[in-house]
C-alpha cells in the first residue's frame, strides 16, 4: 500500500502512525525521509569489486 503524504500527516496527527522525532520537512509525497544516526560510513571503490566496511576513517 502506498499511502500519500495527506494520509501520513493524518495518521501522524491521529497516532495511528508513528515516526518519531519528525518534522514537517521529512514527510514526500509517498514516504517519509528517516534519520537514522549521526555517523555514516564512506565506502572506496577498489579494483577488485569487493567493498568492505572495515576499520573507520577519522576526519
Amino acid at each position: 500500500m502506498i499511502l500519500s503524504d495527506r494520509t501520513m500527516d493524518k495518521m501522524i496527527k491521529e497516532g495511528t502512525l508513528v515516526v518519531k522525532p519528525i518534522t514537517e520537512g521529512q514527510i514526500q509525497p509517498a514516504s517519509i525521509d528517516i534519520r537514522l544516526g549521526n555517523t555514516f560510513s564512506i565506502v572506496d571503490d577498489t579494483p577488485s569489486g569487493i567493498i568492505t566496511l572495515d576499520g573507520q576513517r577519522k576526519k
